[in-house]
């Protein structure tokens, strides 16, 4: 099959020309077809369905996922200019081995021969649309075997033994079969100390505090200790790696109504073998959590809905975080069913989050404030959810009873919320009030989604909407893979999903998928016009 010269690089995308198709009768669009002559008006038959004629050229890229089996890795096709009457050919770059043993290693550089089992991950650093990791098990035998594609990757390590700490390797670049020597410390150096706090706010009587789980990060790699909880006199004890730099400790307590999360930052280092304490003077660290955020008092406050009615907010959570020189602090607690709750925080600048149950008519709500605990409460009024409203209807304008709608908050902090429309091709959801992306599904076959964006703003403003479904067309492909020892000639892959996309909002939005037959080729019905970006 000829292809033209549109390779931003070796590995890429190509053009090709369309394979041309034929059949017979006047039918509507996505029905099945046999030649031009069965389509309505200015219908084509492509691919044995009545689509529009070939879109102009678009800016695609693609997701490439060949089978588990292949000796291929998922990769991506940076989105490029494709002209739909010419298609796409698909070059994989091959896949380098990189292959080796993670040992252990003790202070003065001597490799053990063995190491501990856990999870080796590799993740690629170069690609504006990251794929997945790529992780592999490590076994009792300390061996590893992956296959990558050239690039930089940032390698991390997770034990299955909690006494040994993780590892993040600094970003290492892969071009060609290697084994990259990867070892980890066989002693980590121990931290040890006690944790004390007040014995409830507004006391200034510290005590030891049992149950709490402590674990620091490198800042420097992501590099974690190993996790440690409080004994009954508070003591704990940390494994840390040497050589890894200023760690942020963080200390977690929970009880049956709420959950406290405390981050001090730059709370030791480790220069060399030895780690030692910023917070305090000595080998063992005195935690006391009283002398460093200073005294707490109950902040409360009382959420109420813009009416007159007072909801029973059982089943609501409310979250405050707030910045401070000396770290953070975030407390998570359910709201009583008068709406009151109560947080034991220090004077400061604060986030307060309330997330109401999703059978809730009320939003979920984000709100900056001055705390100064220990006033009267303060009253926080929670906006309701807005009703969306909208007809689904072809490109004719007509109803598509039984479409589906999908919302999902562009900042993905909503899960995604569906709706079937009706006999009328209508759709109504209660939504929280954020920016989402507005997947159309048409339940009538070869009739591709449509997706469309739409801000907050539109849904405060705008009574009801019209989700038209975009025509049909088509587009054609295939992916091959390079020569190699026993193939002397590009050719194709079997089975591997295609996935394009066009990048919206600076989003990839999924447009189609298909998957390549037996030599390598694929075709798919795609949505004719762009995914609207929000005016």
């Amino acid at each position: 099959m000829k292809r033209l010269a549109l390779v931003a690089s070796l590995w890429g995308l190509a053009l090709m020309p369309a394979c041309s198709s034929n059949s017979v009768s006047p039918l509507d669009r996505g029905a099945e077809c046999s030649t031009d002559t069965d389509c309505q008006g200015n219908l084509t038959c492509r691919f044995d369905v009545c689509v529009v004629p070939d879109a102009t050229s678009r800016q695609l890229g693609f997701r490439v996922i060949p089978p588990n089996s292949s000796l291929y890795r998922p990769q991506v096709i940076t989105p490029a200019e494709v002209d739909f009457t010419e298609g796409v050919t698909i070059a994989l770059r091959p896949s380098i081995r990189v292959e080796g043993k993670l040992l252990f290693r003790s202070l003065d550089g001597r490799l053990s021969a063995t190491g501990p089992p856990g999870v080796l991950s590799f993740r690629r650093e170069e690609t504006a649309y990251n794929t997945l990791p790529i992780q592999t098990t490590i076994g009792n035998d300390s061996a590893y075997s992956v296959l990558l594609l050239p690039g930089r990757y940032t390698v991390s390590f997770r034990p299955d033994d909690p006494n040994v700490p993780s590892k993040v390797w600094e970003t290492r670049e892969f071009k060609l079969d290697t084994d990259p020597e990867l070892s980890i410390a066989q002693d980590a150096t121990r931290l040890q100390g006690t944790l004390r706090d007040a014995s409830m706010p507004g006391m200034v009587q510290v005590m030891p505090i049992e149950g709490a789980k402590l674990v620091a990060v490198a800042k420097a790699t992501g590099s974690s200790t190993t996790v440690s909880e409080t004994t009954q006199q508070g003591e704990f004890i940390l494994g840390a790696l040497p050589f890894s730099g200023v760690h942020d400790l963080k200390v977690s307590t929970s009880d049956e109504t709420s959950e406290t999360q405390l981050t001090f930052a730059n709370a030791f280092e480790c220069e060399d073998e030895r780690c030692t304490w910023n917070l305090s003077d000595g080998e063992n660290l005195e935690l006391n959590i009283l002398n460093i955020i200073g005294e707490r008092k109950d902040a409360r406050f009382v959420f109420i809905p813009p009416g007159e009615a007072r909801p029973d907010w059982t089943g609501t959570v409310a979250t405050i975080r707030g910045e401070f020189p000396w770290g953070q602090i975030r407390i998570t607690k359910p709201v009583a069913a008068s709406g009151e709750v109560r947080f034991p925080v220090p004077p400061g600048n604060y986030e307060l989050t309330v997330t109401p149950p999703d059978e809730f008519s009320l939003s979920r709500h984000l709100t900056s404030l001055s705390v100064d605990p220990g006033n009267e409460a303060r009253e926080i009024t929670v906006p309701a959810r807005t009703q969306f409203i909208a007809s689904v209807v072809d490109p004719d304008g007509e109803p598509l009873p039984g479409a589906t709608v999908e919302l999902q908050a562009a900042e993905s902090i909503a899960s995604t919320l569906s709706a079937t429309a009706d006999e009328y091709g209508d759709v109504s959801l209660p939504v929280d009030l954020y920016d989402f992306w507005v997947t159309i599904r048409p339940n009538v076959a070869n009739l591709p989604p449509t997706v469309r964006f739409i801000r907050a703003s539109e849904l405060e403003t705008a009574t009801s909407f019209t989700l038209r479904v975009q025509e049909p067309t088509a587009l054609a492909g295939e992916v091959l893979g390079a020569p190699d020892e026993v193939n002397t000639e590009w050719i194709g892959i079997p089975d591997v999903a295609i996935q394009p996309f066009e990048v919206i909002e600076n989003r990839p939005v999924t447009v189609g998928e298909a998957t390549t037959r037996d030599d390598g080729q694929f075709q798919m019905i795609i949505s004719s016009v762009a995914p609207e970006p929000a005016p």
